[in-house]
């Protein structure tokens, strides 16, 4: 389970939720089940494992999003403090 987590970490660096959802969720449902895990905490973790993904570049939506609400002088290794920031507590909250 570590794995499809670890794929679904590096596949959401590119893809937006929406696909990930769709690509990988039927794919790895039926082989989380049969490994005895129950799939309300699978989703769970995977859904928390997309939000760490995406608070990573090259995407990294939320530095685009904070660069827009920073003042005008703020530059973008700014936002990107702030999203490492937030990954971190991710990570470890």
């Amino acid at each position: 389970m570590i794995a499809i987590l670890f794929v679904t970490f590096i596949l959401g660096f590119f893809l937006d939720w929406i696909e990930l959802t769709l690509i990988i969720l039927p794919l790895v449902a039926p082989v989380v089940s049969a490994m005895g895990f129950d799939l309300v905490w699978f989703a769970v973790l995977f859904a928390v494992c997309l939000q760490t993904s995406f608070l990573t570049p090259p995407v990294a939506l939320p530095c685009s999003i904070s660069k827009a609400w920073c003042r005008p002088g703020s530059t973008c290794s700014t936002s990107t403090a702030v999203s490492c920031r937030l990954f971190c507590c991710n990570c470890w909250g």
